[in-house]
């Protein structure tokens, strides 16, 4: 890459991160809402490794089961404040917006509309449910 170039995706991936913090870090005070405390439940009851058998034979829950463990990790490493909890959505919503990001690579979308649409996911709140609530994580 050159390095015009890099200093142009460094710009987006800040931008990026920049717009994303503006569009939720009111959101970052909020306390748990009842959902949430079930998905710490429900993360606490199978996100352990030896528990995760049982996860998987649990229709409801085994397609959320990456959401679960992450909930477990968050849960063991910061305990139930809410903050981490909020970061780790803010955080999963700007590593999305990288991604839509990073499809300029693919030479049909170019890297300027993936900028474009990267910017619009990171500052548009059609998606903020599952940034804002996060039992809504698997969405």
């Amino acid at each position: 890459m050159k390095k015009s170039i890099r200093t142009q995706a460094l710009l987006v991936l800040g931008a990026i991160f920049v717009l994303s913090l503006l569009t939720y870090a009111r959101s970052l005070s909020l306390p748990f809402i009842s959902d949430d405390y079930v998905q710490i439940h429900y993360a606490s009851k199978y996100g352990a490794f030896e528990n995760w058998p049982a996860l998987f034979s649990d229709a409801l829950y085994r397609c959320r089961a990456t959401s679960l463990i992450l909930t477990h990790w968050t849960e063991q490493l910061f305990g139930i404040d809410p903050l981490p909890y909020r970061l780790t959505s803010l955080f999963l919503d700007i590593l999305c917006s990288t991604l839509v990001f990073a499809l300029g690579s693919w030479r049909v979308i170019g890297w300027r509309i993936a900028a474009l649409a990267a910017l619009c996911f990171a500052f548009l709140e059609g998606h903020q449910e599952s940034v804002i609530w996060y039992a809504a994580l698997p969405e």
